[in-house]
C-alpha cells in the first residue's frame, strides 16, 4: 500500500510539473501509465476477503453452491449449442432455398417491395449458420423477438412457421425447464455436502434452541432463585402458552410429574437451570437410534439377569429336592443314619456353597 500510494504522488507531481511547465513530454506520460498499470495489482488485495468468507455463511453456501454447479452449466451448454445447431442448420437451408429463387415477373411494386423486406430479413438474421444459432439463441433468451420471425416465415411456407414455434416450445418448456431442475436439484445436493456449512447449521440451531429453553427456564422460574420446584413445574404446564413454548421445542408436556422426573436427574425436588438443558435435550422430537440402542442394550441386560435368576432358581430347586431324597431316604439304624445323612446333608450343602 505504501509503494501503490508514493507512486500515485510521484505521478501526480510530475504532471503538475509538466503541467506548469508548458512542456510536451510524451514518453515521460507513457513511462508512466506502467506505474497506473501496476496499480492494477491493487486488485488482487480483494483475493482477502476469502479468509473471511467462512464466517458469511450466506455468502459462502453461495459460492459453493456455484461452483459446484459449474460441471452441470457445461454440459447444459453443450446440449443447448446441439439443439440450437441442428435448427440452425434447418433454418439456414431454408432461407438460403428461398434466396436463391428468382423473383416472379408478374409481381407487382407493393409485392416486390415485401419480398425485398422478406429477403432483407432472411439474409440478415438467417444469411449463415452462425448468423442463425444466434439469431436462435436471442429468441429464446430475450434478445429477439421470435414471432417477427415465425410472421416472415409464414410467408414463405405456413410449416415453417410451426416449424419455429415448436423450436420455441421445445426450447422454452422442455429444455431450459429441465436446465433450471437440474440447477437447483445440484445446488441443494452441494449444500448438503458442504460439511463445514452442516456443521455452523448445526451450531447455530443448538445456540437457538438453547436460548429458546433459557427463555422458558426464566418464566418457569417465577422467584428468580436459579431453580425450579415441582408446584412452580406444575402452575406452568396449567399455562397454555407455556405448554405451546413446550410443543415448539418438541417436548412432550403431557405428563407434568413424569416430565419433572425426567428433569430432575438428581432427585432433589429442584430443577436447576443445567438439568432444564440437559433434559429438554434429550426429550427433544421422537425417539432417536441411540435411544433405540440404548433400549436395546438395558434390555439385554434385563434379559441377562432374568436368565440368571432362573438358573439360580433351577439350581436352588434341584438342591431342595436332592435334599428332601436324603432325608427321605428308607433303612439302617436310625441314629446312625440320621448323623450320617446330616453329614452327606452339610457336605451336600457346602459343594452348593
Amino acid at each position: 500500500d505504501l509503494i501503490v500510494v508514493s507512486s500515485s504522488v510521484f505521478e501526480f507531481v510530475l504532471e503538475l510539473a509538466l503541467h506548469q511547465s508548458g512542456e510536451n513530454n510524451t514518453n515521460v506520460l507513457t513511462n508512466m501509465r506502467l506505474l497506473r498499470i501496476l496499480r492494477i495489482g491493487r486488485i488482487t488485495r480483494a483475493i482477502r476477503v476469502v479468509r473471511v468468507v467462512k464466517f458469511i455463511r450466506s455468502l459462502r453456501a453461495l459460492l459453493y453452491q456455484i461452483g459446484n454447479t459449474l460441471r452441470v452449466m457445461v454440459w447444459s451448454v453443450v446440449l443447448l449449442a446441439l439443439i440450437i445447431f441442428l435448427f440452425g442448420l434447418i433454418f439456414t437451408d431454408i432461407a438460403s432455398e428461398y434466396l436463391a429463387r428468382e423473383r416472379p415477373a408478374t409481381a407487382s411494386f407493393e409485392e416486390l417491395a415485401e419480398l425485398d423486406k422478406l429477403a432483407g430479413f432472411l439474409s440478415e438474421r438467417f444469411g449463415g449458420l452462425e448468423i442463425s444459432m444466434h439469431t436462435l439463441y436471442g429468441s429464446i433468451t430475450g434478445g429477439f423477438t421470435w414471432i417477427a420471425a415465425v410472421t416472415y416465415f409464414n410467408r414463405i411456407s405456413m410449416i415453417y412457421g410451426l416449424l419455429f414455434e415448436a423450436y420455441i416450445a421445445f426450447s422454452m418448456f422442455a429444455v431450459l425447464n429441465v436446465m433450471t431442475g437440474v440447477f437447483c436439484q445440484s445446488a441443494m445436493e452441494s449444500a448438503e455436502k458442504d460439511h463445514e456449512l452442516i456443521l455452523q447449521n448445526v451450531v447455530q440451531e443448538k445456540a437457538k434452541y438453547f436460548r429458546a429453553v433459557r427463555r422458558l427456564f426464566a418464566q418457569i422460574d417465577k422467584n428468580a432463585n436459579g431453580g425450579i420446584t415441582h408446584q412452580e413445574f406444575e402452575a406452568a404446564m396449567v399455562d397454555p402458552a407455556l405448554r405451546a413454548v413446550f410443543d415448539a421445542l418438541e417436548i412432550n408436556a403431557a405428563d407434568a410429574w413424569a416430565l419433572f422426573q425426567q428433569l430432575d436427574t438428581d432427585g432433589d425436588n429442584n430443577v436447576d437451570v443445567d438439568e432444564f438443558l440437559e433434559g429438554c435435550m434429550i426429550l427433544k422430537g421422537p425417539a432417536r437410534s441411540i435411544d433405540v440402542i440404548c433400549i436395546k442394550r438395558d434390555m439385554a441386560a434385563v434379559r441377562n439377569r432374568f436368565d440368571q435368576q432362573a438358573n439360580s432358581i433351577s439350581q436352588l430347586e434341584t438342591s431342595l429336592t436332592e435334599m428332601l431324597r436324603m432325608v427321605n431316604r428308607p433303612g439302617g439304624v436310625p441314629g446312625h443314619r440320621h448323623q450320617s445323612r446330616h453329614s452327606e446333608f452339610k457336605s451336600f450343602m457346602r459343594d452348593q456353597a
